[in-house]
């Protein structure tokens, strides 16, 4: 991926933030991901895909196209914005 593909992902990404900080970081979205059930880890579901997207728009990453993979592994079922408490547009963000 080119840097500048990159930067504009990032800049995209960026444009979510008023929804991204809805997140209160509950957890709930864990409860009911198929995707965490089946594999136990934090960036498949709502919370660790919210985290890591405010990492790269913070340029906390130092290879930000390595999270790309972790944002597309998603079903778009829409449980999580279902079931949270914060109402946070996942389906929008990812």
């Amino acid at each position: 991926m080119t840097m500048k593909k990159t930067a504009t992902i990032i800049e995209e990404l960026k444009s979510l933030e008023e929804l991204i900080i809805q997140s209160s970081r509950c957890g709930t979205c864990q409860s009911v991901c198929p995707l965490y059930k089946k594999d136990r880890k934090e960036q498949s579901v709502a919370r660790g895909k919210i985290f890591l997207i405010e990492a790269l728009y913070e340029g906390n990453l130092k290879k930000a196209e390595e999270i790309f993979g972790h944002l597309d592994y998603c079903l778009l079922c829409g449980r999580c914005r279902r079931e949270c408490p914060s109402d946070v547009k996942t389906d929008e963000i990812f």
